[in-house]
């Protein structure tokens, strides 16, 4: 099994990419810098042949994963070693998908680090907000990943 979640075994370490540790200088926040940063990275990732791009933030960082998920993230587990928790988000490029069904199947609030471990211990991935105050979880379609050319891969 891969050190992350739902990369499949054949894409870990080599088309798979971290970006990790975007800072934006406090003077500069609320511009969309973050956003275009994220972006840059998610391009160079797929320019250089990577299916995957992973990230990790800390649960109170909620700038940092809310842009992750308005970015095209999905919000996929969390550690809690070493505190405090970091949520894991994980991005399919380069025609890569972790199909996810349409409907919601849970709503948890920001900050409800519980709900978000309950979500993930059901198996369900955060797609998207209501509003900005709940994350919107569904379940993944269990051909987990779908590699380009549209060829099934467990998980």
């Amino acid at each position: 099994r891969p050190p992350f979640p739902y990369v499949p075994a054949p894409d870990w370490p080599a088309r798979t990419a971290f970006g990790e540790c975007v800072v934006v200088r406090a003077a500069a926040r609320g511009r969309g810098y973050q956003r275009l940063l994220i972006k840059a990275r998610s391009a160079a990732a797929e320019a250089a042949g990577r299916r995957w791009l992973c990230a990790g933030v800390h649960l109170e960082n909620g700038h940092s994963w809310r842009n992750l998920l308005k970015s095209g993230f999905l919000m996929i587990g969390c550690r809690d070693e070493p505190p405090p928790p970091r949520l894991g988000f994980l991005k399919p490029l380069n025609g890569s998908s972790l199909p996810l069904r349409p409907e919601t199947v849970r709503r948890v609030a920001c900050h409800d680090i519980d709900g978000h471990r309950a979500a993930f211990r059901a198996g369900l991935i955060g797609a998207g907000f209501d509003g900005e105050e709940r994350v919107l979880y569904r379940a993944p379609v269990r051909a987990a990943a779908v590699a380009p050319g549209g060829t099934a891969r467990a998980a």
